[in-house]
């Protein structure tokens, strides 16, 4: 593990590592140790199908040519649309729990299937 071990916390312990610091399940080593082994056929009566699956379909979505995305170039929150431009728009009920005044600027980008919306 990196750091100084004198800093680690001596309360939680790996023993994937057999270091103390972060317990096991937290391991993100391991994890991708145990997803290798279930890739090459191994521990597979000891990891549920549904993991499994999850690992299979990760796998398969990687192997996947990425297509061009499409970009969504304007955000409105009640200003009059420009023509032709997709649109991601706000309403006053998307405003609870919002602390006001909200005057930062906010970025957003997620991927919905090909599109990229930033």
């Amino acid at each position: 593990m990196k750091g100084d071990p004198s800093k680690r916390d001596t309360s939680k312990y790996c023993a994937f590592h057999k270091e103390h610091g972060h317990y096991t399940n937290n391991c993100n080593p391991w994890k991708r140790h145990l997803e290798e082994l279930v890739r090459e056929g191994h521990c597979t009566k000891f990891v549920a199908k549904k993991a499994i699956q999850q690992i299979e379909d990760r796998d398969a979505a990687a192997k996947e040519p990425h297509q061009k995305a499409t970009y969504v170039s304007q955000v409105t929150t009640g200003v009059p649309a420009i023509v032709d431009t997709p649109i991601i728009a706000f309403q006053k009920k998307d405003l609870i729990r919002l602390d006001l005044p909200h005057n930062d600027a906010l970025v957003i980008c997620i991927q919905i299937e090909q599109a990229a919306i930033a």
